[in-house]
């Protein structure tokens, strides 16, 4: 290597060849100016070579291979940490091998370092489920994590702050059974060293269906048990007062299991974390007893090494955007609803312009606010965008998505896609809902939606994950459908009664599932939502739940041929909707998202009533309420 890099990613793996790959493409679609190296640790069974070398061939990426003979995921932490260091770069940013981050990933931990002066840098990690996760995975948040924890699969450190004695790195005792993170970085937190969170620093990690268990919860909190008592090992104190304390934790731990087993009647995440909690006592007490276990690493005795040490490979050449040949932009087009959002829509036209598609993309605009955004539209067209502008004289998001949603059947394309005027696609964005909707032979494709906080957010917006969808929820702010299943009438399209309350995207999308059309989700096909500060509010919460009561009354009364029926079914989801907030007021003391989720239910008990006695708050168009529009 003749010049230092900025940053050197480390990324440990064990026989997760697949998954490899499509991290080592996500660092290849990295849109940044720095410089950086790749550094792959394999202690696996199976060798990763092949993969390495696949990847180094087909991009710019400069990659050094090492194969590990020690078992255990802190030899392999250690190992990448020296090779880190041989290169010279003066950053570390490590990567779980089941990772895959946004193209701006290393930007934004690096921007973030220069703004703080820190020298941990912490990331979220959003899941990306296998297969579509029961309830109590999505609303417990276990496979969440914001960043505010220390751990390493989504971080970046400042070399210098390393022990010069590598013995001092990760310690080997906890090397299968995991936690090691945990210890080492509270120990550099404890010699000084300073802490900030990139919140837009996002990777997306890689949830297989096996994890979707309560199965997998007990042993997550037995492996988190083990780790308790293996940290105590660690610090100063006789063994004595360690198993004291080790006992303090499991008692604290059995208290939570029942009172979360007491919420169990009310949600299944409630019963999830219980079973956490109880393996977590029983990991605690397995440990004190001496019982080993083994969490990580390769299950054999030996390791059939391949090839001892590094192989360091590097080709130029452009980085692979993917394995499939892009898809003809001609196929597409995106539709986009704007409402005096002037100043949000350059960095979203700029986003469309980077899409992995062949051809130019068109792009139908159709604004409804007070301001028109035709001049911004005119500034942004040309290179691969064909932007059509609209002005649509009615008012309400559901008049701005029928003109648009007109736009694109008139135009004879295959597919529409949704975005938000607050919104900001990956580049690859399209290509993974048209792949998706292809593949899965399937008429709408819902995306995740991640968000970007104009400030950084209250602990309660994090832990709640109230500005998170997962594409689970049919909703058009990342949506593709097929044109062939949209009604022939277009008065069935997007209902006005929905324009000025929101709603109408539930409604519209239900109704044509209800007609036969198949679903799907594309987990890669991101957008990014910018979250101004009025969001970050409780009562904005309140408001959201308002919107939610009003609609489900809405699409009752849709649905529904007589009032007594909307009566009576609008009721039911009013009391579950009560009993759930009483009991997020129970927990507010002990998890601060529980208040914002109480406040919500509250807000959307309150909706359905007033929609039943006739009344309307308008959330959307010109002369919705500040800081409520776009909710």
């Amino acid at each position: 290597m003749t010049d230092m890099p900025d940053i050197c990613v480390a990324i440990c793996t064990c026989d997760r060849p697949n998954w490899l790959g499509d991290l080592l493409d996500g660092l290849a679609r990295q849109e940044t100016d720095l410089r950086f190296d790749v550094v792959v640790v394999d202690n696996g069974i199976r060798s990763a070579r092949a993969v390495v070398l696949e990847r180094a061939a087909a991009g710019a990426l400069q990659i050094t291979h090492a194969r590990l003979r020690d078992r255990g995921l802190a030899a392999a932490r250690n190992r990448s940490l020296s090779l880190a260091c041989e290169s010279g770069a003066p950053w570390i940013a490590c990567l779980d091998d089941d990772e895959v981050p946004g193209s701006e990933w290393l930007s934004a931990l690096h921007a973030r370092a220069l703004e703080t002066g820190a020298d941990l840098i912490f990331a979220p990690v959003q899941p990306e489920f296998e297969t579509s996760p029961p309830r109590w995975a999505v609303a417990g948040g276990f496979f969440v994590k914001t960043g505010e924890i220390a751990c390493s699969s989504n971080m970046m450190l400042r070399t210098a702050i390393l022990p010069g004695d590598a013995r001092n790195w990760y310690q080997p005792a906890f090397g299968v059974i995991g936690g090691e993170d945990r210890e080492f970085l509270a120990r550099l937190e404890r010699g000084g060293a300073q802490v900030a969170t990139a919140h837009q620093a996002v990777v997306r990690e890689h949830i297989p269906a096996a994890r979707l268990r309560l199965g997998y919860m007990f042993q997550r909190g037995l492996r988190d048990g083990y780790a308790e008592v293996t940290i105590l090992r660690q610090a100063p104190g006789s063994p004595g007062s360690r198993a004291v304390a080790a006992l303090g934790i499991a008692a604290k731990k059995f208290g939570f299991a029942h009172f979360h087993l007491a919420g169990a009647v009310m949600s299944r995440a409630h019963l999830a974390s219980a079973v956490a909690d109880t393996g977590t006592v029983c990991g605690i007490g397995m440990c004190l007893a001496g019982r080993s276990m083994r969490f990580y690493g390769a299950a054999g005795e030996g390791l059939p090494v391949d090839d001892d040490g590094a192989i360091a490979v590097s080709l130029d050449g452009p980085p692979p955007m993917s394995a499939r040949p892009p898809p003809d932009a001609s196929r597409v087009c995106v539709c986009l609803c704007t409402c005096d959002r002037l100043a949000l829509l350059p960095a979203l036209f700029a986003a469309l312009e980077k899409q992995t598609l062949s051809g130019r993309l068109t792009v139908f605009v159709a604004d409804n606010g007070r301001q028109p955004a035709d001049a911004v539209v005119a500034a942004c067209g040309g290179g691969a965008l064909d932007l059509v502008y609209q002005r649509v004289r009615e008012v309400g998001v559901s008049s701005a998505r029928n003109a648009a949603m007109a736009r694109a059947v008139d135009g004879g394309f295959e597919f529409l896609a949704f975005l938000d005027d607050d919104e900001v696609p990956e580049t690859a964005w399209l290509e993974e809902l048209l792949a998706t909707a292809l593949s899965e032979r399937c008429d709408i494709v819902c995306g995740p939606v991640e968000p970007v906080f104009a400030r950084p957010p209250p602990a309660w917006a994090l832990a709640g994950r109230f500005f998170c969808k997962s594409g689970d929820t049919l909703c058009s702010s990342n949506l593709l459908l097929r044109t062939a299943a949209l009604p022939r009438e277009r008065n069935d399209w997007f209902d006005a009664e929905f324009g000025e309350t929101g709603g109408g995207d539930r409604e519209f999308l239900k109704r044509l599932v209800a007609g036969g059309a198949r679903t799907a989700v594309a987990r890669r096909a991101v957008v990014r939502e910018h979250v101004p500060d009025a969001r970050l509010a409780l009562r904005y919460m309140f408001a959201r739940g308002l919107r939610d009561g009003m609609t489900d009354v809405q699409i009752l009364m849709r649905r529904k041929p007589s009032a007594w029926g909307v009566w009576l079914d609008a009721s039911g989801i009013a009391v579950t909707k009560a009993g759930y907030g009483l009991n997020h007021l129970i927990w507010s003391t002990l998890r601060p998202g529980r208040l914002a989720s109480a406040l919500s239910d509250a807000g959307h008990v309150c909706g359905i009533v007033l929609r039943l006695f006739g009344r309307r708050v308008r959330l959307y168009g010109r002369g919705a309420r500040p800081g409520a529009g776009g909710i």
